[in-house]
């Protein structure tokens, strides 16, 4: 239970962030079972929501989460609903999946859905600048963490990798 309330309070960082949280029911459900899946879930959006609402209910135009989603504002209509509904629709979809026991298809997932983010905000600025541009500000490199712990957890666990984790 602590560990789901951390992840709540993890969660509460960065907007992004939330959109892993199907991945790790999906996860959850393979593991444990569907009702500790919807246990931990709920702490976990519990916490949450217990860190973050006061923040936005006192400042709602300057929450800082919520700041990033202008990042996705541009000339192209309903940008800054549309791209996370479809990193949200992408993340419940990978969560069915069948998740390794190293993890990497977890990881892959996550990966695969902050790219999609730190991509369509390079493609807007680019429609924006009228050219290509690769700036994405502070979340460019967010997706490339998973990217690499998917990497490494694959080399950790090959009978030819460095340790056999089983």
């Amino acid at each position: 239970m602590l560990l789901a309330a951390l992840l709540g309070l993890g969660l509460s960082s960065r907007a992004n962030f939330i959109l892993i949280l199907p991945l790790l029911f999906g996860l959850l459900v393979q593991r444990a079972g569907v009702r500790p899946a919807i246990t931990y879930t709920g702490v976990t959006c519990m916490a949450f929501a217990a860190v973050t609402l006061p923040f936005w209910l006192w400042t709602p135009g300057e929450f800082s989460p919520l700041h990033v989603s202008s990042k996705l504002e541009s000339s192209v209509p309903y940008t800054a609903i549309l791209v996370p509904a479809i990193a949200g629709a992408a993340s419940i979809v990978l969560s069915f999946l069948r998740m390794s026991r190293d993890c990497v298809v977890l990881f892959l997932s996550f990966a695969i859905v902050n790219a999609f983010l730190v991509l369509s905000m390079m493609a807007l600025r680019s429609l924006e600048l009228g050219g290509p541009t690769f700036r994405v500000d502070d979340v460019g490199e967010l997706f490339l963490v998973f990217g690499v712990f998917a990497c490494f957890s694959r080399l950790l666990t090959k009978d030819e990798g460095l340790t056999k984790l089983r």
